[in-house]
């Protein structure tokens, strides 16, 4: 399996857009769409600006589908990925003959026109609609050593590397396992809070 490794400086839900149906990968980080394949799998690990450990995930996934701006712009099942600021979506490249590049750009939160070039430059857009799908940008998960994915002191760009089928299970099992911690205890913060008795006045914070 190919791996594609990543830090990812910022999270404000536009590159990875968390929003349903899947998660997606439709602007910036052009190379990483340019040239990922369904079956491969990309790793994102925080900025420092988002963890203090440089070994922490915020999100992973194994690529489903490799669909082209125009694909995506016209699939039902992203039409909800569009929207107007405030709105963080990626949904806003609309195929537009008239345009130099063809395509014509949608009002943004954070990608303006400046953006437009590497945005499309990256050809594609990643779906990661699959199981093997797992978000942690609440609570990253520190990736050990011994996997030997970690980014170490390249930490621009992004890195590609190769694991076998005995190694992809282990890592499988690993990510499954502290998504599925991660869960629980999001429900058991919730269920606490519940519980509590509601006081005007006192703001109680959950996950």
């Amino acid at each position: 399996m190919r791996v594609f490794r990543y830090v990812l400086a910022t999270d404000n839900g536009t590159a990875p857009n968390y929003a349903p149906p899947c998660l997606t990968l439709a602007i910036c980080k052009p190379q990483i769409r340019k040239a990922a394949m369904p079956g491969d799998l990309v790793i994102a690990f925080a900025g420092a600006r988002l963890d203090r450990d440089p070994d922490a995930i915020i999100w992973a996934g194994v690529v489903t589908e490799s669909l082209t701006f125009a694909e995506y712009w016209y699939d039902a099942r992203f039409q909800l990925k569009k929207g107007k600021p405030p709105q963080v979506l990626d949904n806003i490249y609309e195929p537009d003959p008239t345009s130099p590049d063809g395509y014509r750009q949608h009002p943004h939160a954070f990608h303006g026109s400046s953006s437009k070039f590497t945005d499309v430059g990256g050809r594609n857009v990643l779906i990661f609609s699959g199981p093997n799908t797992w978000v942690f940008r609440f609570s990253p998960r520190a990736l050990p050593s011994s996997f030997g994915l970690g980014m170490g002191s390249a930490r621009r760009g992004h890195q590609t590397s190769y694991i076998d089928d005995n190694q992809w299970q282990v890592l499988r099992e690993w990510m499954s396992g502290c998504h599925e911690q991660r869960q629980q205890n999001v429900q058991s913060s919730t269920s606490q809070i519940t519980r509590q008795p509601s006081t005007a006045g006192r703001r109680t914070m959950g996950c």
